[in-house]
Order: C-alpha cells, then structure tokens, then sequence
C-alpha cells in the first residue's frame, strides 16, 4: 500500500519519536507526490521528518517540505528522520536550526538505504550537536544525484556539505552549492572536529564526480573541499573544489587527511587554501598511505602557517603522477613544495609553474625528497620562482635524502636561485636549465614525451608558453635545406590533423617507381588512423592534434609510407620490399635529409642489417617500404630530399634515387604530375630533382 497525491498545510505537530506529517513509520510501501507546507513539527526523541519520521521499508519519492522541524536528539531530515528504504526525487525548503541534536540532514538525518535525485534549497541547516550534512546528517549506504544549497554549520563538528559522515558508503554526481563551518566553542572537550565540502569524516567510502562551490571554514583541524578526513578503503576521482578553504592543521582543496587504500584521480582545486599550522595541500593536506595522485591539478593559491606545504600535497606517502600546481604556495617554514611539501613516493610526469616561497627546505618541486631506493622523481619541469630564507634552497628539490633520485627534468631559466638541489644530496642526473623560449617552441615539450609510452604532454604551439597536458602533440621535424624541416608522421590511435603555429606546413604521399620518389601534395593536413605520411614546414616543431573527423586514408598504390607500430621494435621487411627510415647522410653534420636504406644495430652499437632488409621503427613516425621491382635495375641507398629551393611550393615532388656512390641513378624527364614523359613538350618538367622549362 501506500500514499499518493497528497498536500497538507497549515499543521501543528508533536510526538516523541518517528514522527512526520504524512506518515511516522513506514514499513513497507509508498509514498508519492505528496507535500507538506507551512506549520512546525516538533520531536521529544528521535526519527523526524517533514514527510516520514522512519522508513524501514520502503520509497518516498516526489515529495516536499516546507514545514520547520525541532527535535532533541537523534535524526532529524526535513524529508526523512532514519531511512532504511529509498528517498528519490524529494525537495526540502525548510530551514533546519537544531540545539543538541545528532544526525542532522537537509533532506534525511540517518541513511542506511538510498538517496537519490534530492535537493535541499533551504537557508540553512544547523545543530549545536554533530553529524551535520547539506543532504544526509550520517550515511552508511549510497547518495546520488543531490545536492545542497543551504549553508551548514555544527558546533561539535562531523558536518558536511552533503553528508556529515560517512561509513561504508558511496557518495556519487552530488554537489554542496552552501557555505560549511564550524563554530569556535572554547570550553570544548572535543578534539577532532571534521569538515568538508561534500562530506566532514568518511571511513570506506568513495566520492565519485562529486564538488563543492562555496566556502569551507574552521578554527579546527581536518578540512577539505570534498572531504575532512578520510580512512580506511574507499577513492576519490573526478571530484573538484571552487570554494576557499580555511582550518588549521590538515588542510586540502580535495581531502584534509587521508589514509585510506584508494586514490585520488582526476580531481582538481581552484579556491585558495590556508592553514594556520601545518599539513596543507591544494589536493591534500597530508596523504598516510601509498596511493596515488593521478591527473590532479591545483591553480589556488596555498597558504600554510608553519611546516609541509605544497601545491599538490603538504606530505605525502603517495606515487604523484600527470599532475601540476599553477598555484602561489607558501609555508612560514620548512618543507615547502611546488608539487609536494615533503615525498616518499614517486613523482612522474609533473610540472610547476607557480612561484614557492618559505624559510628552509623549499623547491620548485619537492621542499624535501624524503624516498627510499627504487623511488624516482622523472620527466618533470618547473617554471616558478623559487624563494627561501634559510637553507636548503633548490630548483627542483630543498632536501634530497641519499636514497632520493631526481632524473631527466627541465628548469626554466631567468629565475634561477642557483642547486637544482639545494644541499646537493642524493642523485640527480640529466637536468637541463633551458631558456623561456625552448619552453615556448616546443622543444621541452618534445623531450618530455620521449621514451614515455602514452606520452600525456601537448602544447598548442604559439598558444601555450610551456608544455601542458593535452591533445596538442608536438612532433619535432628534422632541417632539410632552404630552411625547411621534415619529418614522418602516424598515429595509431586517432585520425589527426598536422599544423604549425606559423601556419607553413605541407603534407604529402610518398610513392617510388622506377627508381624515383615522388612525393604528392595531399588535400588538407588530416591523417588517417594508422596511416604514414611525410610533412614539410617552416619550423622545427609542429603540432599533431587527434580529431573525430572522418578522414579517409590514401588507396592502395598511392602511398608507399607505413605507420610505425604503437611500440618501439625491429620490423623485417617482407619477401620483394625493401624498407627506408627518414634520416641523414651524414648524421653528425646533418647533411643530405632524405630516405635511406634501413639499418639495425645491436645494444652494443653494432651493426645487425643495413640493406633496408630491416628497420628499428620509433612510434609515431612512418617508414618507406617500397617493392624491389620499383626501385629499377640499380640499387638505391635513398632518396636525398630538396637539394635546392626549385621543389618548393609545387604539388608533385620527384626525387631520383642514390646508388652507393651517392650518384644519381635516374635521369628521365617528369611533369609536374610525377609522371614520366619519354616525348616532352614545351612546358615545365621535372628532371633531377630540378624544375626545367622546354621552350
């Protein structure tokens, strides 16, 4: 059975416990489209809601209420007092302002069941008690799809934008739109109090797209934009906080203290932190477990009155992997970070641009690299200035243990406070202090993706002044003559589209017939997926971006250039074919660009093959493979590519092959088209390479 279609106004109501206008205990069944207006509810005990103090069993759904709640103690929801069933698509407007009461809520006070596409737009929801929350005051099972727009506050603490704590619990697609805080009770007993934007304490839970808009404030220790404290197993990902955040001790734009088995991923902080003591974080403010950052980033600023700042984490036992921090950070003292206040973990593929400053211990990365062996910081850059007062003062690193190791990073140059580690510890190799303007053209950018399978780092060239993450992936092109650069491309992930920040590129199908390559202008930059092509440019680093156009990839006999594999491996060339790579002829002074013979060699630098019969292939290139019966009588080492400026701006390119004495071995007469001409007419031609006119 159940309830439907009801309203009710105008109401006077009192009892002891489980008590709610439309029903007090519901043990099974349901109740629909109903909606309480105007009137009081008061409760001596516990379980009281607008529309049902007790829910065993049971759904309300599409129900609302406007009526005012008082209750002395135990939960308190202005839909539900203790729900064990479903509450889906319910709104509450009332205001709830409860002196000494526990398990408080905008929509449920105590949930063991489901809540679900559930609004609370109420002014404010308030106790005097604990376990406060926007949407749910205590929760052991699942919320989603809610929301908060009231402000929150509990004296005691355990208060939350969404739910004031959390066991066993999920908590998903829910946002708090309502100032949190805790007010100051001197005489207070109480020593952890718990705050956060989403949810104050959380023990096994996790937080999937949740985020917090407003501000967050407390006296008190352990406060986040999504969580205050959190233990235990349970993650957090695609998560962010907008809103200012301010406590004492463990302080973080996402999580205040975490020691919990899951990671954070993908989540981000935009609003400032502060921390008048220590433990803060734009992410976290101290992290006690090895998880992981992932794809996290912070732009606030990170204030901390005492030791362990960072614009990721203050201190942290995590692996920091694809995260960055464009944030001011500053701590009074020491450990202060760009990235970390103090590591033991890993740090792969992160970057700093904000400025750090504080006493002792300060880097542009890491204020102390506490790790034990087999723990790296890799393939990072900072661009922020670094400032400190006392010791230990670094580019990368304020102190670095002897196990730490710091390895193939870049430094902008400009705004150099002289150690890349500043008391010199530990190991770190391959550190180069670039200009602004390698950061700029894409060099850096270039370099980071290097020998990282998946490479996350992009630029958008003559947009971004440093490397990002993003789709923007920078190819680095090799210089041919007259100022040109060329380079092979594939992509065997997305169709894509070639470009270059001056605008200059030009994309071509690469054939061989007769002993001669021809190259033929494409109709547009686009590159299928897992196709090769050949591009020329202006410049020495282009961009690739992956697009979701249809792009259609040349037929079959039109296009002799072959999309390396996804991973760096030796290729054998089929039974008949013959395969060339892009390189030089003289490597070391990088003359004569151009296509030639496939050579292999082993981990000791000795030659394996240089017949073309095989080829070390690098992802993302293309390499030519052409059918022996195409490269004529003679045999062909390569194809050098424009010997002079006569090859530029015409849509068909012909190259005549090299023998082994670097001689031409193809002297015929080609038109403009790439086709051979046994009879020329008077036009223009093409022959060595060279356009020629026959009057």
């Amino acid at each position: 059975g159940g309830v439907s279609n009801l309203n009710v106004e105008n109401l006077f109501l009192k009892g002891y416990e489980n008590v709610g206008v439309i029903c007090g205990y519901l043990s099974q069944g349901t109740i629909t489209n109903c909606n309480v207006y105007n009137g009081e509810i008061l409760c001596a005990y516990q379980s009281a809601g607008g529309i049902c103090g007790y829910v065993r069993s049971g759904t309300i759904s599409n129900c609302s209420n406007r009526c005012s709640l008082d209750a002395q103690y135990y939960s308190v929801g202005g839909i539900c007092g203790y729900n064990k069933g479903t509450i889906d698509n319910c709104r509450n407007s009332a205001d709830i302002n409860i002196e000494e009461s526990f398990y408080v809520g905008g929509v449920c006070g105590y949930n063991e069941g489901l809540i679900k596409n559930s609004l609370n737009n109420s002014n404010r929801v308030a106790s005097s008690g604990q376990y406060v929350g926007g949407v749910c005051g205590l929760n052991t099972k699942t919320i989603s799809n809610c929301h908060n727009n009231a402000s929150v506050s509990a004296d005691l603490g355990y208060v939350g934008g969404v739910c004031g704590k959390s066991l066993n619990g999920k908590i998903s697609d829910c946002y708090n739109d309502g100032e949190v805080y805790i007010m100051k009770l001197e005489d207070s007993s109480n020593e952890y109090y718990y705050i956060g934007g989403i949810c104050g304490y959380a023990e096994s839970t996790s937080f999937i797209n949740c985020y917090n808009l407003r501000d967050i404030d407390t006296p008190w220790d352990y406060a986040g934009g999504i969580c205050g404290y959190m233990n235990n197993t349970g993650f957090i990902k695609d998560s962010y906080n907008e809103g200012n955040v301010s406590a004492s001790y463990y302080v973080g734009g996402v999580c205040g203290y975490g020691d919990f088995t899951g990671d954070i991923t993908n989540c981000y902080n935009t609003g400032s932190i502060t921390g008048s003591g220590s433990y803060v974080g734009g992410i976290a403010g101290r992290i006690n477990n090895s998880i992981d950052f992932n794809g996290c980033y912070n732009t606030g600023s990170i204030s901390g009155g005492v030791d362990y700042v960072g614009g990721i984490s203050g201190i942290s036992l995590a692996d920091t992997k694809n995260c960055y921090n464009k944030g001011y950070v500053k701590g009074s003292n020491n450990n202060i970070g760009g990235l970390l206040g103090n590591n033991t973990g890993n740090v792969f593929n992160c970057y700093n641009t904000g400025r750090v400053e504080g006493k002792s211990k300060v880097g542009g990365l890491v204020g102390t690299n506490y790790q034990y062996a087999g723990k790296y910081i890799f393939n990072c850059f900072k661009t922020g200035e670094v400032i400190g007062t006392g010791d230990n003062i670094g580019e990368l690193c304020g102190e670095n243990n002897s196990s730490g190791t710091i390895t193939r990073c870049f430094i902008q140059t400009g705004q150099n406070v002289g150690n890349v580690v500043g008391n010199l510890g530990g190991t770190f190799t391959n550190i180069l202090t670039l200009s602004i303007d390698a950061f700029k053209s894409g060099e850096v950018c270039y370099l980071l993706s290097q020998g990282t399978e998946g490479s996350v780092w992009g630029q958008q060239l003559g947009t971004d002044n440093y490397p990002v993450f993003g789709d923007y992936k920078v190819i680095k092109a090799a210089k041919g003559d007259n100022d040109t650069y060329w380079a092979t491309f594939s992509n065997r992930n997305s169709n894509a589209e070639l470009m270059a920040s001056t605008g200059e590129i030009t994309v071509y199908n690469a054939t061989v017939s007769g002993g001669t390559l021809t190259l033929t202008k494409r109709s547009d930059n686009k590159v299928a997926l897992g196709e090769g092509v050949l591009l020329k440019a202006n410049c020495e680093y282009v961009n690739a971006m992956n697009i979701s156009d249809e792009v259609s990839a040349a037929a079959t006999g039109e296009n002799n250039l072959v999309a390396t594999p996804a991973t760096e491996q030796t290729i054998d060339a089929e039974t008949g074919f013959t395969l060339y790579r892009l390189t030089y002829n003289k490597v070391e002074t990088k003359e004569g660009l151009g296509f030639y013979l496939g050579v292999v060699k082993d981990s000791d630098g000795n030659v394996i093959s240089k017949d073309g019969s095989q080829i070390k292939t690098t992802p993302g290139k293309a390499y030519l493979k052409v059918a022996k019966s195409a490269l004529g009588t003679a045999p062909i080492r390569g194809f050098v590519i424009g010997e002079d400026d006569n090859t530029t701006g015409i849509d068909v390119i012909t190259i005549n092959g090299i023998d082994t004495n670097d001689s031409k071995v193809d002297d015929n007469v080609y038109d403009l088209m790439g086709r051979k001409v046994s009879k020329p007419a008077k036009g223009i031609y093409i022959k060595n390479g060279k356009k020629v006119i026959i009057k």
